[in-house]
């Protein structure tokens, strides 16, 4: 099961800033599974618009197991947005904590 205050390396990961509850009152009534993991892509592409900073779904996954499941369907960047002050700040204190 995946961890999501842990990265491959065993270190501390970042926790999400919010889930799912925090902006969509029903979101505990909503299935919330993780659907199967698709197919890889023919050709590599970049999401150009993530959310790594909001903890999502029934299982809660790191940034680092989202990061290798896009990478398994053929996503090989990933772009997160800031939609506010607490996720941009989230944002840099995650890349600050990579090596």
């Amino acid at each position: 099961m995946p961890s999501s205050h842990q990265n491959p390396s065993g270190a501390a990961a970042m926790p999400p800033v919010r889930d799912r509850e925090d902006i969509d009152p029903r979101g505990s009534k909503r299935d919330r599974s993780w659907p199967p993991a698709p197919e890889p892509l023919p050709f590599p592409v970049i999401d150009n618009h993530c959310h790594l900073d909001f903890a999502d779904g029934d299982e809660q996954f790191s940034v680092h197991d989202h990061v290798a499941r896009a990478a398994a369907a053929g996503v090989d960047a990933q772009i997160t947005i800031g939609s506010d002050l607490d996720a941009v700040r989230w944002t840099a204190a995650l890349l600050a904590s990579e090596d």
